[in-house]
């Protein structure tokens, strides 16, 4: 059934059963994670597999769902993109999250290029997982729906050849008796 639902369907979430696991999987670990950011060649310690993919890479759950993941470049490291929303405070090696202010007057340049975006709260990391499952559950319902209304369509047509085919053939059959 799955794979019936995923050919009608352009959403990411639909692309194989196993998606949503990986959205979810990678939410939990960039989420809470210090660093803002995990670098490309990590991807397979932090993560592990990707289930929804064939090679168990990572790269088609990142770039299929900007709406979560955020590749910066050059060099190809994955962030959540609600962290882009904090401005670089957080020192993931001593755990402390400066103001503004005192990063801008307390911290040297050395210091201040070494922070980065402070980690999501337990609820900012529950609406994000929030959000996933029901995008999913919006991705299978409008599957679902587009399957019905297409069977619908297909058995009315069926119907209009079948009655036209009977009328076609009393009148054919009306003509042979004279």
């Amino acid at each position: 059934m799955w794979s019936r639902i995923a050919k009608h369907s352009s959403s990411p979430y639909l692309t194989h059963s196993a998606r949503l696991g990986d959205v979810i999987a990678a939410i939990q670990v960039l989420g809470p994670f210090p660093f803002h950011a995990i670098i490309q060649n990590h991807w397979g310690r932090h993560f592990g597999t990707a289930l929804s993919s064939p090679d168990g890479k990572w790269d088609a759950v990142f770039t299929q769902h900007p709406e979560f993941f955020r590749l910066i470049e050059p060099n190809g490291d994955v962030a959540l993109r609600w962290r882009f929303a904090f401005e670089r405070t957080y020192n993931p090696r001593t755990n402390i999250d400066y103001t503004p202010e005192e990063r801008d007057t307390k911290l040297t340049e050395e210091q201040r290029n070494a922070l980065h975006r402070r980690p999501l709260s337990v609820d900012q990391i529950s609406a994000l997982l929030n959000l996933a499952v029901e995008l999913h559950a919006r991705a299978l319902a409008q599957a679902q729906d587009v399957r019905w209304k297409l069977q619908a369509a297909i058995g009315f047509f069926a119907g209009l050849l079948v009655a036209g085919l009977g009328a076609a053939g009393a009148v054919i059959a009306a003509l042979v008796k004279h």
